[in-house]
């Protein structure tokens, strides 16, 4: 301990030190409780020393003219007691007072973070303080004024007084969704929905929406996917629901549960994979999942069936009685997400949970997860992976920016934002003449045609038209089956990947943000110099 160590070199007699050495003593008494056990220890075992030597010769002092013995030596004394709990060292009376004193505030503190405490006490300061106000009262207004229109309808980013916010069209699947939550009543919504957003925003620095008035419900049995790039906001939307980020507006009720006076509560009902593995090294993978269902109040007779199930689900046996820090990335994930299923919670959150499986173990993990949403049980997921949230996801939303792009089902977004379809068509007689016919019967019936390659006897088109009718398609190809020797083909629709790319262009990139927040004036000068 470095602290330990200052006293120890600063209380040596030569360097004449010692003035210095009991202020910084008394200095770190009462910060640092370490200190108090390093400093502790020391004085014990230099006072035991001190007493074997010195307390057998004590009854003899009075026998001697002049003795030198326990106070009677000046400054040449040896500091010694008998009493090891003295408040005068060398005892550590002074020591385990202010260790039980340190222990009863550090707590408190503890408390006070652990229930948020300190965050809603600030955060309830700025509410009602006029910079505050203008930040919420006045920001939309203030973007719409600082949002530059081109010619052609479509908009540019620039800075506002108050925020950085790209403009947006809100999409009419997402207006809707927001309508629903606001004009159902309560009850109603509590009976068909486990989890509601309602209007729910996050702002950094009094100006940045990392998450901006979000409005869904999430019901049971629903997969509901949230995609999006990197500082879309998907891992902040995840920790204002979970408690880990304050709501700076709207409101999120979980299982009938409103967060904002009842997140402990709420916590009870909800299991949470992390998109960083919260594991204990130390602990094996069995370990750890005992010790969490004991935390989540499991019965101590089910807690065996509990593990082994979840062990079997998750496909650990070959790892169960590991050491955590022995796993690979992979596993610890499953071991994560095994972790959230403990507790038989109303509602599943999991952040990226697939990240660094192999194809084998993801496939697997997919089947476990579905079984636990058939069982009723809704899952928020977020993914980067476009084939995770079809095999999983039974609605989802794309996330740029802090706000959802489009909300609905994989085969609606395909549907609606899809940029037409693709032709795969395998020839039988495969030269030029044949190609070309065969692409002019589909350029003349779909004018937005375009033959992206022919090669060893495929070729391949694209219909960039997205209100293409399958039935006359289909119908033109079977008829070129005969005629133009078509052994085989295959129509098939955009892909989820190819939305999620069409949205995520519009994100803002972080360096780009950065670099414009920095060459911008700050919020706070810009509003002392309209305040004066």
């Amino acid at each position: 301990q470095a602290t330990l160590l200052a006293v120890v070199i600063l209380s040596i007699p030569q360097l004449d030190l010692l003035g210095l050495a009991n202020i910084l003593e008394w200095i770190f008494l009462i910060l640092f409780p370490n200190f108090c056990l390093g400093q502790g220890i020391n004085n014990i075992y230099q006072n035991s020393v001190l007493n074997d030597l010195c307390a057998p010769i004590l009854p003899y002092c009075n026998l001697f003219p002049n003795p030198c013995c326990k106070n009677n030596c000046g400054s040449n004394c040896v500091a010694w007691t008998p009493n090891y709990l003295s408040w005068e060292k060398p005892g550590v009376g002074r020591f385990v007072a202010f260790m039980g004193i340190q222990s009863v505030v550090l707590f408190t503190i503890l408390l006070l973070i652990t229930y948020q405490t300190f965050s809603k006490f600030w955060f309830n300061i700025c509410r009602y303080s006029k910079f505050h106000r203008k930040t919420y009262s006045n920001l939309e207004n203030d973007n719409r004024r600082n949002t530059t229109n081109h010619s052609n309808g479509s908009s540019i980013i620039v800075m506002s007084d108050n925020a950085v916010i790209p403009p947006t069209t809100e999409d009419a699947d997402v207006k809707a969704e927001a309508e629903r939550i606001q004009n159902t009543s309560y009850d109603e919504l509590m009976q068909t929905d486990v989890l509601v957003l309602n209007q729910i925003s996050k702002l950094y620095a009094g100006r940045f929406h990392a998450v901006d008035q979000l409005s869904v419900g999430v019901k049971r049995r629903e997969c509901f996917g949230l995609l999006g790039v990197n500082g879309a906001g998907k891992t902040t939307t995840f920790k204002m629901i979970t408690g880990d980020e304050t709501i700076d507006q709207g409101s999120i009720v979980i299982d009938g549960i409103d967060i904002s006076g009842n997140m402990r509560v709420a916590q009870r009902r909800m299991g949470y994979c992390p998109q960083f593995d919260a594991l204990i090294d130390l602990l094996t993978g069995e370990e750890t999942l005992y010790m969490f269902a004991r935390l989540r109040g499991v019965q101590e007779h089910q807690i065996p069936q509990i593990v082994a199930a979840l062990i079997e689900l998750m496909n650990l046996r070959k790892h169960a009685n590991k050491p955590v820090y022995a796993y690979s990335g992979g596993n610890k994930r499953k071991l994560s997400a095994a972790v959230a299923l403990i507790g038989d919670p109303s509602i599943v959150f999991l952040d990226e949970p697939t990240t660094g499986m192999d194809p084998k173990a993801r496939r697997h993990f997919w089947n476990a997860i579905a079984q636990f949403r058939d069982h009723g049980k809704p899952i928020i997921l977020t993914s980067h992976s476009m084939e995770e949230c079809e095999a999983l996801c039974t609605r989802l939303a794309i996330m740029v920016n802090g706000k959802f792009k489009c909300l609905g089902s994989i085969q609606h977004l395909k549907s609606k934002f899809g940029e037409g379809y693709t032709i795969m068509a395998k020839l039988k007689e495969f030269n030029q003449t044949r190609v070309d016919e065969f692409y002019s019967i589909i350029k003349n019936a779909f004018a937005n045609s375009e033959l992206k390659e022919a090669y060893e006897g495929f070729v391949h088109i694209h219909i960039d038209q997205a209100d293409v009718s399958l039935a006359q398609l289909f119908r033109i190809i079977e008829a070129c089956k005969e005629t133009h020797s078509i052994e085989n083909y295959t129509v098939s629709q955009t892909t989820l990947e190819q939305v999620f790319l069409n949205f995520a262009r519009s994100q803002l990139d972080p360096d780009e943000l950065r670099r414009r927040m920095r060459e911008g004036v700050s919020f706070r000068q810009r509003w002392l110099k309209r305040s004066h």
